[in-house]
């Protein structure tokens, strides 16, 4: 039901997500972040607890794949969950499920992980991966926000388009910036335009 994208910038040492849905809201059911750890991206029957329990086992010290794998493991619906983490040293995991709606996809890509379900095809994911790796020297918000029209532009979610998010958070907890980025847009008939104009007003507000 959902195509998105977790990832990390070096530079900057931010870490950010960017998601698109048929799904109402999809900006406040799918990312999950903490400074200094990390984000987790819960979809496919997105659920609030997998999302803080794995980041719980990454502050621990658990590298997003271990830490997917163990919350996963006691999960019934293990099967139908889809998730896809990165940490701030860059480790990477994620998740599809055996019982995610098809077309569903996963991929690793430099300093990102990408995943979606219920899409037109596996190259919304792939498309996403290449926009952002394509795209290095840009801030982490324009790199994700690439990401999300690439994944747009090759079909996206096969239901059709409704919400898009966008969210960055600094990697450390010593290096605080004055406002983080997280953007949502819960219900319009052209979500990623709806995003990129306030992503826009953003930039220009807050550099």
């Amino acid at each position: 039901m959902t195509f998105s994208i977790v990832a990390i910038d070096r530079a900057s040492e931010a870490f950010g997500s960017a998601v698109a849905s048929r799904s109402v809201a999809v900006g406040g059911t799918v990312a999950y972040s903490r400074v200094g750890v990390g984000v987790v991206n819960t979809q496919s029957y997105a659920h609030l607890t997998l999302g803080e329990r794995v980041l719980d086992e990454m502050e621990k010290g658990l590298g997003p794949q271990d830490a997917l794998e163990r919350i996963l493991r006691d999960d019934a619906r293990a099967d139908a969950r889809q998730l896809i983490a990165i940490d701030v040293a860059g480790r990477r995991g994620a998740w599809s499920g055996r019982d995610c709606r098809p077309h569903y996809h996963q991929q690793f890509g430099v300093d990102c992980v990408a995943a979606g379900n219920w899409l037109t095809s596996t190259a919304v994911v792939n498309n996403m991966v290449e926009a952002f790796e394509h795209s290095a020297g840009r801030t982490l918000g324009e790199r994700l926000m690439e990401a999300l029209e690439a994944g747009e532009g090759a079909g996206g979610d096969r239901r059709g388009r409704q919400a898009a998010a966008v969210k960055v958070k600094p990697g450390r907890k010593d290096k605080p910036v004055a406002v983080n980025l997280d953007l949502r847009v819960d219900d319009h008939a052209e979500p990623l335009k709806e995003l990129k104009r306030l992503y826009e007003i953003f930039k220009a507000e807050f550099g």
